[in-house]
């Protein structure tokens, strides 16, 4: 019996792999970002409105 190499799976080159993992690093730290900048601007919103009302108590004293 013959063996070939037609048909089977090739591991893709060093390079690649490293530039692969890279990339998908990249994406991770991305998307932790935008989710802790939405939190921050949740928050930030929330202070502003609160900051607000107490400006506007205390200007009707």
């Amino acid at each position: 019996m013959a063996t070939g190499t037609t048909g089977m799976a090739r591991e893709p080159p060093v390079g690649t792999f490293k530039s692969n993992q890279a990339q998908q690093r990249c994406l991770e730290q991305r998307k932790k970002t935008q989710l802790e900048s939405q939190s921050n601007q949740s928050y930030n919103s929330m202070n502003l409105r609160n900051i607000e009302a107490m400006n506007i108590a205390i200007s009707k004293r």
